[in-house]
């Protein structure tokens, strides 16, 4: 039989059986080569299964912009602690349509929501975060985003967070539902028709969400009101769009009309290839 080198304690438990040839032992696995199979095998089907979740989740991440509404329904603690008038006009005039309402706007497999303190908010699209004494209310599709990519939308968030922040929160001038209104305008509106005008408000963007903030800031004028078509303009960059596309058709038409120039000069003839003048070169010498 043959003599083999000890292995390190802890590695390899013990021989079963020798022979004279080197080649044709046999071993048992150890223990720790076992405890690091099991570890990979748990591994490998996390990572499966991760896997099939971001799958899935892009399989279901669609252009659609769908406004989520809840209706705000505080209990008497919760009234005292926040604002009586918004118990108020939800148990007095909600049945005249004056009732209050948070929403959130879900783009992308992405829910986004404004609130005080907290700013602006990026969560996955579940009814299961809403604000206290909300109770999840309808869903209302306002319809496909032009040009939605994840870049995209981050862009916009990040403009729109100069004028939704924590700070700037206010029940009746600056509140989820102007943002949820600007966010929707800027998904489905091209840059050219907010910077021209030609957007209008959202047909399907229910009023009376907001119709308590509105009704509010008519008889309470106090502080900068929310304007969704100007901060959308704003958030989306239609400005800088529209100038960058004015400067690009000046280029493009200066540029036209150096080339007119050019024919002008040389009478209209077409320059020659270098085929052509290859072969025209090949005619005079045969000549």
């Amino acid at each position: 039989s043959h003599i083999y080198p000890r292995a390190p304690r802890g590695t390899r438990r013990k021989v079963l059986v020798f022979t004279s040839s080197p080649k044709s032992y046999t071993h048992t696995h150890t223990r720790h080569t076992q405890k690091h199979c099991h570890h990979f095998a748990s591994l490998l089907h996390t990572y499966q299964r991760e896997t099939k979740k971001i799958e899935r989740i892009m399989e279901e991440a669609t252009d659609d912009v769908t406004l989520n509404i809840y209706q705000l329904e505080p209990d008497d603690e919760t009234i005292q602690q926040h604002s009586a008038a918004v118990g108020f006009f939800t148990r007095i005039l909600t049945p005249m349509g004056m009732g209050a309402y948070h929403t959130s706007l879900t783009v992308r497999s992405h829910t986004y929501s404004f609130g005080a303190g907290a700013g602006i908010v990026k969560t996955q699209p579940t009814h299961e975060q809403t604000p206290p004494g909300a109770t999840y209310h309808s869903s209302i599709f306002l319809g496909s985003a032009l040009n939605a990519t994840n870049a995209n939308i981050s862009q916009i968030i990040l403009k729109l967070r100069t004028y939704f922040h924590g700070t700037s929160y206010h029940l009746l001038n600056r509140n989820c539902n102007h943002f949820t209104e600007t966010f929707a305008l800027c998904l489905l509106h091209s840059a050219q028709d907010l910077c021209l005008g030609k957007a209008k408000l959202l047909k399907k963007y229910p009023g009376w969400v907001n119709r308590l903030a509105k009704n509010g800031t008519s008889f309470i004028n106090h502080g900068d009101v929310c304007d969704p078509l100007e901060e959308a303009k704003a958030a989306i960059g239609a400005e800088e769009i529209m100038a960058k596309e004015s400067f690009e058709n000046m280029s493009s038409s200066n540029s036209g009309k150096k080339e007119e120039k050019k024919k002008k000069k040389s009478g209209g003839k077409k320059e020659l290839s270098e085929k052509q003048k290859a072969v025209l070169a090949k005619l005079k010498q045969s000549k």
